[in-house]
C-alpha cells in the first residue's frame, strides 16, 4: 500500500508548463503514477500553506530546473520543506530534473543525483527511471491526438470549433450585414477571408438572435468561367424569377426565414469569365440583395481592387466593405495555441513566439501557419509540441530561395520542405506528369501575381498518360494536401450525394508563392501552358459544336497545331486526346475538300481540251469554204498586181486581210514569180520606214512580207492545190527561195521594232507588278468561267497579259490575228516573231522569278507555282481556247524558244 496519497507533487515554472503537462505528466499518469501540481491548489488558500500540504501528500518533491524556475526563490523554500518532511524517511525526497543545460543549481540540490531531459531521448529516459523507481509499467506510446488546423484549406462551419483570432471582426461582419444586405470581405491572399465568413460569421449567425427568429440557410459558391450557370446550380432554381426562386428555397426547409449567398473567391470573374458573362452575373447579384430576407457575402482578393473600381457592384462594394488585415501578434497566438489547448495538447513557448515572429514577416501567413502546424503535428511528443520540431522542419532553409534569389521565410521553407519531399517520394513515372498538373491549375496573372484555376479532374489527363498512374499521382498530392478535391453533386442538396464530376484545386495560392520547385515550372513551361489553352479553345469549341464538321481547324490553324504537338513543348506540358482528334478530323476534311477541287479543275481542263480539238475541226471546215468563194477575188488582185500597180497602190486599195487572202490563201505559180520579182523592192521600202522612225508603217510593211513564208509551206504541203501541173513550182526554185529569205528578214526587222518600240511597257508593267488577268465574260458558263470575248480582243485582258495579247495578235505588233477573229488560226501562228517570243518569255519569266511563262512543269496548260496567272501558262492565258497547239507548235518546232527536253520536263 501507498504511505501518501501521491507518488510525486511536481513543481515547475509556467514557462515549461507546456512540456510538463504534455509530455511528463501524460506519460506518468499512462503509466499509474499519482502526480499532484499547483493546479490543485486550493483557489484563495495561503500559497505556502498549498505547497507544504502537496509535499506531505507526495511520496516525492519532483522539480523541473530550468532558468525560469530558479530565477523564483520559491525554490529555496520548497526544498526546504521537502527536506524537512522527509528526515524521518531516512532519504531526501527532493528529485531534481534538469531541463536546461547550463543551470548553476544551488548547493542544496546540486549535490543530489538529477535525471536530465534537455532533449527528446532523455525524456523517455527520465520517464522510465521514475516509472522504475516506483516500479510502475512503463507507459505505451499515445495515440496521435486529431490535428485541429486545415492546412492551406480554409476553415469550415465543420470545424469552426478551431477558428480563433477574428472575434472584433466577426462582429464588425456582423454589425455591417444587420444594416446592408450587400457586404463584400476584402483581404489580402493568405488573409483568411473564407475562413472568417466560414468558420467565423456562420456560426455566430446561426447562434445569434440579432436578426429576428427563425434560422439561416447559407448557399455558396466559387464563380469560375459561368458563374450564372454556378449560382443557378447552388440556389437550384433559374434565374428568371430572383424572387420566386428565393421564396421557394426559404419554404424548402422548416423555420427558415433567411438566405446567406456567399460567393467566395469572387475574382475569379475576372480572370476566368467572358465580360458578357460577368456583366449579366453582377446584376443577378444586387437583384438579390433587393429581396428581403437574402443577403450576399462576397470574399474577394486585395490585389484585384481595379477590377472592383472598374465592376458595376463598385458601388457598393464601396460603402459596404470589410477589409481584412493581417493578424496582429495576439491574434497569432490565439490561432496557434487555442486549436491545440481544445486537443489537450501544449506547444512550447519558444516554439509559439518562434511562429509569431516568422509570421509577422508573411503577408499572406495564415495557410502557411496552418500548413505549418500540420506538418509540426506529425512531430508531437505524446501532447507536447516541442520547439526543435520547427528547427527540423526549417533546417534546410538555406537551401531554399526565391527565383529572385531573397531567402525564404521559415514558414515558407517549412512548406515548400514539404511539398519537395512529396514530390520526391513520387517514382519517375508519377514525378513526369506531376509538373502539367499543376500549371493547368494556376490562372497566369497579367500584372499581378498568379492565381488558382480550379479545373474537373478529367482535364487533367494527358494523352499519354497512364490513368492509373495519374489517379496515383493525384491520390498522393491530395493526402499530402498539396491539391484539393470538391465535387459537384447531381443535386447539391439532396440526402443522396451522388456526384457528376470532380473538380482539382491547388491547395492555396501560398503554395504558388511558397514552393520554389513550383516556381521553377511556371517560369519554364508558363508560355508552353499557354499556348496549349489557346489550342484547347478550339478544341472545346468543336466539342461544343458536336465534334463534327463545324468548329474544324483551317490549313493554317492545322499547321500551327501539327508545329505544337511535334515541338517538346507537348511532351512538357501534355495535351488531351482530343486534340489530337480535332487535328486528325481536320486532316482528312481538308484532304476531301482538296480532292474535290482537284477533280473539278481536271474536268475542266479537259473540257478545255476537248473544245480546242472540236473549234480545230471547225476552223478547218470553215477556211476550206472560204476557199472556194474567194478565188475569184484572188485572181482579179494577181490580175492587178501583174498589171504594174505600185505596193503603196495596192495597200491603199485592199485591207490587209484581202491582201492575205489574195497573195496567201490562193498561191500560183505566176503569183510566185511577181512576188519573188518584185518583194526585194518593197523590203526597201520598210526599211526605210523603220530607218525614218515611222514605226506604224514599218510595222504594216514589214508583217505583209513576214506572209511570204506560208508560200513555200503551202506548195510543200499541197502543190496540186494551187497549179494544174505541180511541176511548175519545181522550176521557180529561185524564187521560192527569194520569198523565203525576204520572209525571214521582215521576221527580224519586225522583231527589232517590237523590241525597240513595244517591249518596254511590258517591261514597265511587269516590274511594276501589274501583271493583269482574262476577264470574265458574260457568256461564260459554269463548266468554261476562264473563255474570254474574243471579239473585244485585247480589251479582254488586263496590265501584261493585255500588252502580251497586243504585241502579238494586233495591228500594235506582229498582228498574227490577220482574221481578226480574236484567236490564232492555222498557218497564222508562223507571223509570229521567234525573237519576240523568246524576249517575252524572258520578260514574264524575270520578273516572276521564273514561275510563269510559255510552259509550265508538265505541258503548255498548267503552271501550279505561277500564282500571277493562277496557275496557268501565258501560253494558254493569251491562246485562250485558240489553238494551244499551235502556239506549242511555233514555239517548241519552228522557233525553238522552249526545247523538246523542256516540254518533256
Amino acid at each position: 500500500m501507498h504511505s501518501k496519497e501521491y507518488d510525486f507533487f511536481i513543481s515547475y515554472a509556467d514557462a515549461d508548463r507546456a512540456w510538463v503537462e504534455g509530455y511528463l505528466l501524460n506519460a506518468l499518469q499512462q503509466a499509474g503514477v499519482r502526480c499532484l501540481t499547483e493546479a490543485a491548489f486550493e483557489l484563495g488558500a495561503l500559497r505556502i500553506k498549498e505547497f507544504g500540504n502537496a509535499i506531505k501528500k507526495s511520496e516525492r518533491t519532483l522539480l523541473i530546473l530550468s532558468h525560469a524556475y530558479l530565477a523564483n526563490n520559491v525554490h529555496q523554500f520548497i526544498t526546504f520543506l521537502a527536506q524537512h518532511y522527509g528526515l524521518d524517511q531516512g532519504i531526501w525526497p527532493v528529485i531534481p530534473l534538469i531541463r536546461e543545460h547550463n543551470l548553476k543549481l544551488p548547493p542544496s540540490l546540486d549535490i543530489l543525483v538529477p535525471l536530465l531531459a534537455t532533449d527528446k531521448d532523455e525524456w523517455e529516459i527520465a520517464v522510465k527511471r521514475l516509472c522504475e523507481q516506483l516500479k510502475c509499467p512503463l507507459p505505451a506510446p499515445p495515440p496521435q491526438p486529431k490535428c485541429p488546423y486545415p492546412g492551406m484549406k480554409p476553415f469550415s462551419e465543420d470545424n469552426s470549433s478551431y477558428f480563433f483570432g477574428r472575434n472584433d471582426e466577426i462582429q464588425r461582419l456582423i454589425q455591417r450585414l444587420r444594416s446592408n444586405s450587400f457586404i463584400t470581405v476584402i483581404g489580402p491572399s493568405g488573409s483568411g477571408k473564407s475562413s472568417l465568413v466560414f468558420a467565423g460569421l456562420i456560426p455566430t449567425l446561426k447562434g445569434s438572435g440579432l436578426f429576428g427568429p427563425g434560422e439561416w440557410l447559407v448557399r455558396s459558391m466559387r464563380p469560375g468561367e459561368e458563374p450564372s450557370s454556378t449560382l443557378k446550380t447552388s440556389l437550384g432554381s433559374t434565374l428568371t424569377n430572383l424572387k420566386l426562386a428565393v421564396k421557394k428555397i426559404l419554404a424548402s426547409e422548416p423555420n427558415v426565414q433567411r438566405l446567406l449567398l456567399i460567393v467566395d473567391q469572387f475574382e475569379e470573374i475576372f480572370t476566368l469569365s467572358q465580360e458578357e458573362e460577368r456583366d449579366k452575373f453582377q446584376e443577378t447579384l444586387l437583384d438579390l440583395a433587393k429581396i428581403p430576407n437574402c443577403y450576399v457575402i462576397l470574399t474577394v482578393r486585395a490585389d484585384f481592387y481595379p477590377d472592383l473600381m472598374e465592376s458595376s457592384l463598385w458601388e457598393q462594394i464601396q460603402s459596404h466593405r470589410l477589409e481584412v488585415l493581417p493578424l496582429n501578434e495576439a491574434g497569432l497566438r490565439e490561432a496557434i495555441i487555442k486549436p491545440a489547448e481544445n486537443v489537450d495538447v501544449f506547444i512550447e513557448g519558444s516554439l509559439v513566439e518562434r511562429l509569431v515572429v516568422d509570421a509577422g514577416k508573411e503577408p499572406g501567413v495564415l495557410p502557411l501557419l496552418q500548413e505549418t502546424m500540420v506538418l509540426l503535428w506529425e512531430k508531437i511528443e505524446r501532447r507536447f509540441l516541442p520547439f526543435k520540431a520547427y528547427q527540423t522542419l526549417v533546417l534546410a532553409s538555406s537551401a531554399y530561395n526565391n527565383l529572385d534569389g531573397s531567402q525564404l521565410t521559415g514558414l515558407q521553407v517549412a512548406i515548400a520542405n514539404h511539398a519537395d519531399s512529396v514530390f520526391r517520394n513520387l517514382s519517375k513515372e508519377h514525378k513526369q506528369i506531376t509538373p502539367p498538373i499543376f500549371l493547368r491549375l494556376i490562372q497566369f496573372g497579367e500584372g499581378r501575381a498568379h492565381t488558382r484555376r480550379q479545373q474537373l479532374i478529367d482535364s487533367l489527363l494527358s494523352v499519354n498518360d497512364d490513368p492509373e498512374i495519374f489517379k496515383e499521382t493525384i491520390e498522393h498530392l491530395t493526402k499530402n494536401r498539396l491539391l484539393a478535391l470538391s465535387f459537384e453533386y447531381k443535386d447539391p442538396y439532396s440526402t443522396e450525394k451522388e456526384y457528376s464530376s470532380t473538380n482539382v484545386d491547388i491547395a492555396h495560392e501560398a503554395l504558388i508563392t511558397s514552393w520554389p520547385t513550383l516556381q521553377e515550372w511556371i517560369e519554364k513551361r508558363q508560355e508552353a501552358e499557354q499556348i496549349r489553352r489557346r489550342l484547347m479553345l478550339k478544341v472545346e469549341e468543336w466539342e461544343r459544336l458536336g465534334r463534327g464538321d463545324g468548329g474544324l481547324l483551317d490549313e493554317v490553324e492545322l499547321a500551327e497545331f501539327r508545329r505544337w504537338l511535334d515541338s517538346p513543348d507537348a511532351s512538357e506540358v501534355g495535351y488531351r486526346e482530343a486534340l489530337n482528334e480535332l487535328v486528325e478530323v481536320s486532316d482528312r476534311v481538308i484532304q476531301e475538300v482538296k480532292e474535290k477541287e482537284e477533280t473539278a479543275r481536271q474536268r475542266e481542263l479537259q473540257l478545255l481540251k476537248e473544245r480546242i480539238e472540236q473549234e480545230k475541226i471547225a476552223k478547218e471546215q470553215e477556211r476550206r469554204a472560204r476557199r472556194r468563194t474567194q478565188i475569184a477575188a484572188v485572181l482579179a488582185i494577181v490580175v492587178l498586181f501583174l498589171g504594174g500597180l505600185t505596193w503603196q497602190s495596192i495597200q491603199k486599195s485592199q485591207t490587209d486581210q484581202l491582201i492575205k487572202d489574195a497573195v496567201i490563201s490562193v498561191t500560183t505559180p505566176e503569183i510566185v514569180s511577181e512576188l519573188a520579182q518584185r518583194s526585194p523592192n518593197y523590203l526597201k521600202v520598210a526599211d526605210k520606214a523603220k530607218d525614218a522612225g515611222k514605226v506604224e508603217k514599218a510595222l504594216t510593211d514589214y508583217r505583209f512580207l513576214v506572209y511570204l513564208k506560208n508560200i513555200e509551206e503551202r506548195i510543200a504541203q499541197n502543190p496540186e492545190k494551187f497549179a494544174q501541173n505541180p511541176e511548175e513550182f519545181a522550176n521557180l526554185s529561185k524564187e521560192r527561195k527569194i520569198l523565203q529569205d525576204i520572209a525571214t528578214q521582215a521576221e527580224n526587222s519586225l522583231a527589232q521594232v517590237i523590241s525597240q518600240y513595244r517591249l518596254p511597257q511590258l517591261a514597265a508593267e511587269l516590274k511594276q507588278g501589274n501583271f493583269g488577268k482574262l476577264k470574265q465574260s458574260n457568256s461564260s458558263t459554269a463548266d468554261s468561267p476562264e473563255f474570254g470575248d474574243f471579239s473585244k480582243y485585247e480589251e479582254q485582258y488586263t496590265g501584261a497579259l493585255k500588252t502580251t495579247y497586243a504585241i502579238l495578235m494586233r495591228e500594235a505588233g506582229a498582228h498574227a490575228d490577220r482574221n481578226n477573229d480574236g484567236y490564232l488560226t492555222e498557218g497564222e501562228e508562223k507571223l509570229l516573231p521567234c525573237q519576240t517570243l523568246k524576249e517575252i518569255e524572258e520578260l514574264w519569266r524575270k520578273f516572276t522569278e521564273n514561275r510563269c511563262g510559255w510552259y509550265g512543269s508538265e505541258d503548255f496548260f498548267e503552271a501550279l507555282d505561277c500564282h500571277e496567272l493562277e496557275g496557268i501558262t501565258l501560253t494558254s492565258k493569251v491562246s485562250i481556247l485558240s489553238r494551244v497547239y499551235l502556239m506549242e507548235k511555233r514555239l517548241v518546232e519552228q522557233c525553238q524558244v522552249v526545247s523538246v527536253s523542256q516540254q518533256a520536263t
